[in-house]
């Protein structure tokens, strides 16, 4: 992805330094040592949760993206050559008339 485990350790790390150091000030060292553990644990989970997240909806951006200009590609293929029959084997319900002949006078 995006970035490494690193970084969501980083930011556990700064959650549980903040954590302990605001709740020792109301509570025992054991409850601050604990809420502070939870709050690592949440942080770096929820780190790679919304990395995970950000990534899909890049890679659906890109496909879209790449869908689109794949479509744009065709649409300029159909533009250049109207007279070419795509589908093999099949007969094309409309037949197109070059427009050389609707005005040359017969």
């Amino acid at each position: 992805m995006s970035s490494s485990w690193k970084m969501n350790l980083y930011l556990g790390s700064i959650t549980f330094l903040l954590t302990y150091l605001f709740s020792i000030y109301t509570n025992t060292w054991q409850t601050s040592l604990f809420r502070a553990s939870i709050g690592f644990l949440l942080f770096f989970i929820l780190g790679y949760v919304l990395r995970y997240l950000l990534y899909h909806a890049v890679v659906r951006k890109d496909l879209k993206q790449t869908m689109l200009n794949e479509e744009v590609e065709h649409t300029s293929n159909e533009a250049q050559a109207p007279y070419v029959d795509k589908v093999e084997g099949e007969e094309p319900s409309f037949q197109s008339v070059p427009l050389q002949s609707l005005h040359t006078k017969n």
